[in-house]
């Protein structure tokens, strides 16, 4: 598929995340990890500064090379080939020490919406944003000003009038605090997804309450990994690429038939797909139902706005 994927976290990996075998040891044109930016050293190659892993994780829910064997499946994995599955993009936003600042989040959200052929070639076209991480893990986020707090808002308004799915984590400090971007998916600009156990109940740990979205596992047993290696992976982090991915997928199906499609209709075809709850303040519009999602985005439906 052409369906592009970017994700807008931490890459504080020991190796490059690009070097795993997993997605073809190599960045650029021709490779899973398409290419990326370091919005703090201001270059294309977002190298990594300590030996944290959770981009290396994530990526590989996303987009992990299928039946190539080696390791793991991405859920947009293709089949075989670098080329037949999703693009990966790698925007570093966080600092040494895991710093992160609330410009440096906008200015990825905002390139990576904007798309090239409209814009002078600025800009990366991304169908799809997997943003798993929190503002409120932003250093002296809470203490912004207003108005910078307002821009990250409009971020994210940006994307989604520019045609982009965004999928966030709840977070894992239980509870039902207000936490940002995922509180954002009140104006349903953007998905807020919470995690459940393999029971499918809610995490102890998920952050659930007024505008979760949607639902999908807080745990993988294995995934890619820093140093070309496969761990285990927790949190609504492992739970917001679930549902990118499979967002992913269901932007491919109209993709691939020549069909368009928007954001919108991605968004309501992933919730009214999902397994339906009687709690939507925990699980949103339901629990994450891929295959489902996946049969209403094939022919012979027809997608119509009233």
């Amino acid at each position: 598929t052409a369906t592009t994927v970017i994700y807008t976290l931490s890459l504080h990996d020991a190796l490059p995340i690009y070097m795993h075998s997993d997605f073809g040891q190599g960045i650029g044109p021709g490779y899973r990890i398409a290419g990326g930016y370091d919005y703090h050293t201001q270059d294309t190659n977002p190298m990594p500064y300590g030996d944290d892993a959770h981009g290396t994780k994530i990526a590989g829910i996303l987009g992990a090379i299928n039946n190539n064997t080696e390791g793991v499946v991405g859920i947009a994995g293709g089949w075989g080939t670098i080329s037949s599955g999703c693009r990966l993009f790698a925007f570093k936003v966080y600092g040494q020490g895991g710093g992160g600042q609330a410009s440096k989040f906008i200015d990825a959200i905002l390139e990576a919406s904007s798309d090239p052929a409209l814009n002078g070639g600025f800009g990366y076209g991304i169908n799809v944003i997997n943003n798993s991480n929190t503002t409120s893990e932003i250093l002296g986020w809470l203490g912004q000003p207003w108005s910078l707090q307002m821009d990250h808002y409009y971020a994210y308004v940006f994307a989604y009038l520019n045609n982009v799915l965004t999928v966030v984590s709840r977070g894992n400090f239980g509870g039902t605090s207000i936490n940002f971007p995922s509180n954002y998916a009140n104006g349903n600009i953007l998905l807020s997804v919470s995690g459940v156990d393999n029971d499918g109940n809610l995490h102890s740990d998920s952050m659930y309450g007024d505008g979760v979205s949607i639902s999908a596992p807080w745990y993988l047993d294995t995934t890619t990994t820093r140093n070309n290696g496969y761990a285990s992976f927790s949190g609504t982090s492992n739970a917001a690429p679930f549902v990118a991915g499979v967002g992913a997928l269901v932007f491919s199906k109209f993709l691939e038939r020549g069909t368009s499609v928007y954001a919108e209709d991605v968004q309501n075809i992933l919730k009214i797909s999902a397994e339906p709850t009687t709690e939507p303040n925990k699980y949103g519009a339901g629990r994450l139902d891929a295959g489902q999602a996946l049969y209403i985005s094939s022919e012979p439906f027809v997608l119509e706005r009233r």
